[in-house]
């Protein structure tokens, strides 16, 4: 609820005017009413530990990181936390007794937005290293180029090593033999056991790419503009959208796979069945599966 009554009054009184106004101007005059006042439609945010809303502290939420082998992942909770929560109170484990090593700031609104958006980069930053990736840039960069897209690729195929070993997963044990020719069964049957994975791959590179049409803007522009729109997609998104899902449903080769992810140069088939064969034992490595021939 809003403690501020004057913030109804206000609107009420925007909503007496748009009553001498025609139709098409209403809307108007109620999209500026509520955009200046900043109301929301749902219940008050506030820090779960300083019981302060978003109009008087930064919020944002504690995120985990997971590491399990070479990098880790990122595991956000759901209470909200202030920053002053976070940094002067030390705060590190959540209303249902999860713990977490960083923040990240939110952009509950546009005004708080306007807070909270110097606090990305340092927040990103340090996430990025606890959870040992490479490169800090690549976590809040506008662009993912080629060894990026090639990383994430190759990540999920060694850690889908062990579900095309295990018998509740795929079940296809013959693959922990490292044969010495480039012989195409390897390319075929992981292929066909990880479909899904990369799948949701391509639907993940889409979604980025729809969400940012035009990458030479930065990340920071991005919550201005889906404010300026109220988070709705431009016009002919989800038809468009709709249109490429079915089009990645009929992708049915690694090669495709990496083309519609932005990768130009294609290794070689022959290429490609080593760098798969090589992923067993680099599943191995990292700890993801057990020990192959």
């Amino acid at each position: 609820m809003l403690r501020d009554f004057s913030l109804h009054r206000r609107l009420l009184r925007d909503i007496d005017e748009v009553k001498k106004e025609p139709y098409p101007n209403v809307t108007f005059h109620v999209h500026n009413g509520l955009t200046r006042l900043c109301l929301t439609l749902t219940p008050d945010e506030a820090c779960f530990c300083l019981k302060e809303s978003f109009l008087k502290v930064k919020l944002g939420v504690g995120v985990h990181v997971s590491v399990r082998g070479r990098q880790g992942t990122f595991e956000p909770e759901f209470d909200l936390l202030s920053l002053q929560g976070f940094f002067d109170r030390s705060i590190r484990r959540s209303n249902n007794g999860l713990d977490f090593e960083g923040w990240l700031p939110l952009p509950i609104s546009r005004r708080h937005w306007q807070e909270v958006h110097l606090d990305i980069n340092p927040s990103l930053k340090a996430l990025a290293n606890e959870a040992k990736l490479s490169d800090n840039s690549n976590v809040n960069s506008a662009r993912v180029d080629r060894a990026t897209t090639l990383a994430i690729i190759e990540e999920a195929i060694v850690r889908n090593v062990i579900w095309m070993l295990e018998t509740k997963g795929a079940e296809i044990p013959e693959l922990t033999y490292l044969e010495p020719s480039t012989i195409e069964y390897r390319l075929e049957k992981i292929f066909r056991a990880s479909l899904v994975s990369y799948q949701l791959l391509m639907f993940c590179s889409l979604f980025c790419k729809s969400a940012r049409s035009d990458a030479t803007k930065s990340l920071a522009s991005i919550p201005d503009e889906m404010f300026n729109i109220h988070g709705a997609p431009p016009r002919g998104m989800a038809e468009r959208m709709a249109g490429e899902i079915r089009r990645i449903k009929t992708i049915d080769s690694f090669p495709s796979i990496l083309q519609d992810m932005g990768v130009k140069d294609i290794p070689k088939k022959s290429q490609y069945i080593i760098f798969l064969r090589e992923m067993v034992t680099e599943s191995v490595t990292a700890g993801y599966s057990n020990d192959v021939e």
